[in-house]
């Protein structure tokens, strides 16, 4: 047997490089990630010799990363994690930094591998031979690197398959760069196209939306789905229509287009655009176009507003001026037409020019001052100055200067707003006047009546005399203003004015303090016995019948006296002890004359201790409700209850409510304390029907301070709901007065509450200054005659006349009416026999608390 030796590992070597070859050009075109393909390489060259290890670093700015070194330890992949490219930073730091080969046979005695040498020797390599992978001749990409376990250079063969190494491994980082490039270049078109905050779209060839991004979806505000496919003419305005489809045309004819036009929205908003169409150009051909829109909709309403703003400004009455401050001289830059037609400068002879050239010669600089000033700390500034026209005359010019800033918000420019005064200027004499009389009665006012009462009051201490003051108010002067109109009672007060100025002397003063009240100073007193007799004329003027618009009234006024003494310190403290002693001549009955005495001051400190006590009242729940039955008349059934207000104080006892209720409507505390009634009321009833101890309507009177709230009619509404009280069981008393305040709107919350089902009663009818205009036209149910006419109804036929009249007039009107003070048999059989619907009184019973009125209801029968 003969056999042929032949040695193959050449051949086989030779077959696994190429084979090894084959695999990583297979990993390049199906773009494994370049970690795989470099690994590929690095394991290519190791097995082409097992003494060798390889190294692929990549560039990462300039510095050298380990990418791939399957055989190279984890510690020797931290400890080369960040080469630098640089001279003597080792093999690969070298290479990189020279473009070149470099080959280090022995890494202990290189320099180049001084601060490295220690972690090669741990891995037990002795040489490094890096080579630089070179793209387009200069573009370094990294290095490749093979490690031996022998000092010695690389052999032929070795070099060889390190340049077939590099060049694997830089087509390989090439085309993944490559790649990567033109993802982010698409990622950097779909950000672009995708969240670009204008609309952006794409139309095909005949004009259909093949793509848009969200912000043109929005603003069409179309789904995506639905715009996609649809033809741009459907969001076009007929009318631009033909012209929006010639920029199309010429776009997709490869001309690129830009133009305004109008679209609509899906819902219908109309929306001004900018559009720019650009041909969309896929291998020489035209496709379709790329269209970005900008919505202008606001820039062109902002043109619009400025346009009209400048309008604006033109046909101002006032003259408007505009300076830059940052020029030397602070020219004018901009006036309006009614500048030229104050100064009858024309804008050409005014513009450029400093505003001091209206001054003429004569500057005032005293009244220039403040503008210089203003403008060094850019403040606003308002000054008058007497200027002169083109023709000479002089005007008085009243300037508002105002800082201007820019956009950075620095202050360039002042504007000046005009107005010529000087008409204002020639009445200063009756402003001086005005200032210190009543522009009404052209009486001395309050300023002047204090400066001539000092004056009189120091002069009667030298000549040892007095003066006088009395406080005049009109008694139901409020009623007669808002019920006549406010018209009526300005004539009024000129008439009554010109009545007392008759009943004066010289020297005496006459002064209105406002509204209607009066105040007249009397000097030189030296028998104050004449003051009585002075007053009642004064009283009898007053109350001589008036002739008004046609219309006769009688009306009458309080007046109070205070005298001069010693111990005044302060004149007008005479004013107030006059105003004192008017307050109790009002609660002695009104139209009548009192002096001021000293124990006014206690009453009055008393009503201030009221007042204080009041709020506490409140704060302490010292208020308690009071109930008084009303009955039906004939059968004398049980039909309501009127809530009556009563204060148990715990130290002074029972205050009753014509002291503290007046007070209470003063200081607005009426408002608290009556949303308590009402709700203690709404809640008493409710309990009673709950316990089945009777089904009546509660009766609250309201005050017209609470009822003119507003949100009064809200509220009650939500107390009747809170404590589930039908509203047909809660009745309204409201005064007669109330009603004539601000009628169309009594009329409008009283029409509300009847739409609730809350009924409504005028109490105490016939002793207010009733209007029966107002009666037929307001929605009520019920009329409630005061007791000053049932007192005397069987003894007096005038107040029984009333009573039949009051009742005949109420039923023609459909409403019900309800007799209060009924307090004997004789009184209730009179009103029954007048068909009145029901009564209320001492009769039936007195005012109960809420366990007394029990007690009354559990044995109450009807007589």
């Amino acid at each position: 047997m003969y056999a042929v030796a032949r040695d193959v590992t050449k051949l086989v070597k030779a077959e696994r490089y190429q084979q090894a070859q084959q695999h990583i050009l297979e990993l390049i075109s199906v773009e494994k990630p370049l970690a795989e393909i470099l690994t590929a390489i690095c394991l290519m060259a190791e097995a082409h010799n097992p003494a060798i290890k390889a190294c692929v670093m990549l560039k990462v700015d300039q510095h050298l990363q380990i990418t791939s070194a399957p055989s190279l330890s984890p510690s020797y992949h931290a400890a080369l994690a960040n080469v630098p490219i640089a001279h003597n930073a080792g093999s690969c730091g070298t290479a990189a930094f020279e473009k070149s080969l470099v080959v280090v046979e022995d890494v202990t005695t290189d320099p180049k591998w001084l601060q490295y040498s220690d972690v090669v020797l741990s891995e037990k390599l002795t040489a490094c031979w890096s080579m630089p992978l070179v793209f387009n001749e200069d573009n370094v990409l990294g290095t490749f690197a093979l490690y031996c376990d022998s000092a010695r250079g690389p052999v032929e063969e070795e070099l060889e398959l390190m340049a077939s190494c590099c060049r694997f491994a830089a087509n390989a980082i090439e085309q993944v760069q490559q790649k990567q490039l033109l993802n982010e270049g698409e990622q950097r078109f779909r950000s672009l196209y995708q969240f670009n905050p204008q609309p952006v779209y794409v139309l095909d060839k005949q004009g259909y939306f093949s793509n848009i991004n969200n912000a043109g979806s929005q603003l069409l505000e179309w789904p995506l789905v639905e715009l996609t496919k649809m033809h741009f003419s459907r969001v076009i305005l007929n009318e631009q229509l033909a012209e929006v489809t010639e920029y199309f045309s010429s776009a997709i004819s490869g001309s690129p287009e830009s133009f305004e036009t109008s679209i609509l929205s899906r819902t219908g908003n109309q929306h001004e655009l900018q559009i720019t169409l650009i041909p969309t150009w896929i291998d020489g051909e035209i496709v379709g176009v790329i269209g970005m829109a900008k919505d202008v909709t606001q820039h062109l309403q902002t043109e619009k507003q400025l346009r009209l703003f400048k309008r604006a400004v033109d046909a101002s009455y006032n003259g408007v001026v505009i300076s830059d401050i940052t020029q030397p001289d602070m020219p004018i830059t901009y006036v309006n037409s009614a500048f030229e037609k104050f100064t009858g400068y024309s804008k050409k002879e005014s513009i450029g020019r400093n505003c001091r050239f209206l001054q003429g010669t004569e500057r005032d600089e005293l009244a220039i001052e403040p503008i210089r000033l203003a403008i060094e700390s850019k403040q606003e500034v308002s000054v008058i100055l007497k200027n002169y026209r083109k023709d000479g005359t002089l005007f008085w010019n009243n300037l508002y200067l105002s800082p201007v800033p820019d956009e950075a918000g620095a202050i360039t420019h002042y504007i000046g707003i005009q107005t010529d005064i000087t008409e204002q200027k020639k009445y200063e004499k009756e402003l001086a006047f005005n200032a210190s009389h009543d522009l009404l009665t052209g009486l001395p006012n309050r300023s002047l009546l204090r400066d001539r009462l000092v004056q009189n009051v120091k002069a009667s201490a030298r000549h040892k005399e007095k003066v006088a003051v009395l406080f005049i108010d009109l008694d139901g002067f409020k009623l007669i203003n808002d019920s006549l109109g406010h018209l009526f009672g300005d004539e009024v007060i000129r008439q009554v004015s010109a009545r007392i100025n008759k009943q004066i002397r010289p020297g005496d003063t006459l002064a209105r303090m406002g509204g209607d009240e009066f105040v007249l100073m009397l000097p030189d007193i030296k028998d104050i016995n004449q003051l009585n007799d002075h007053a009642e004329r004064v009283l009898i003027a007053i109350s001589t019948p008036f002739k008004v618009s046609g219309r006769e009234l009688q009306i009458t006024a309080s007046i109070g006296i205070s005298v001069s003494n010693n111990d005044i310190t302060e004149p007008m403290e005479l004013v107030k002890q006059a105003d004192l002693a008017m307050y109790q001549a009002k609660r002695l009955g009104r139209n009548n004359v009192q002096w001021y005495q000293a124990e006014m001051e206690i009453l009055q400190n008393k009503r201030l201790n009221l007042r204080a006590m009041l709020k506490q009242a409140i704060e302490n729940q010292e208020f308690e409700l009071y109930y008084q039955p009303q009955v039906e008349a004939g059968s004398g059934r049980l039909v309501g209850l009127e809530a009556l207000l009563r204060w148990q104080h715990p130290v002074q006892g029972f205050i009753g409510p014509d002291e503290f209720i007046p007070i209470a409507e003063e200081t607005g505390l009426i408002i608290e304390i009556g949303q308590w009634v009402i709700e203690q009321a709404a809640t008493y009833n409710r309990s009673l029907q709950q316990r089945g101890l009777a089904e009546l309507v509660m009766a609250v009177n309201i005050s017209s301070l609470q009822f003119q709230r507003e949100g009064f009619v809200e509220q009650l509404e939500q107390t009747l709901n809170k404590v589930q009280l039908a509203p047909k069981w809660f009745e309204l008393e409201l005064t007669e007065s109330l009603l004539l305040e601000n009628i169309e709107q009594v009329i409008h919350k009283l029409q509300h509450l009847k739409q609730l089902g809350i009924s409504i009663a005028i109490d105490d009818f016939g002793t207010g200054f009733s209007s029966l205009n107002y009666l037929k036209r307001l929605p009520l149910d019920k009329l409630k005659i005061d007791k000053s006419f049932i007192n005397d109804l069987v003894t007096d036929k005038k107040d029984a006349a009333i009573t039949r009249a009051i009742i005949a007039m109420a039923h023609q009107l459909e409403l019900k009416v309800i007799a209060e003070g009924v307090e004997t048999l004789a009184q209730s059989t009179l009103l029954q026999k007048n068909v009145c619907d029901e009564l209320q009184g001492y009769f039936f019973s007195r005012p109960l608390p809420a366990d007394k009125l029990e007690v009354f209801l559990k044995n109450y029968l009807p007589s």
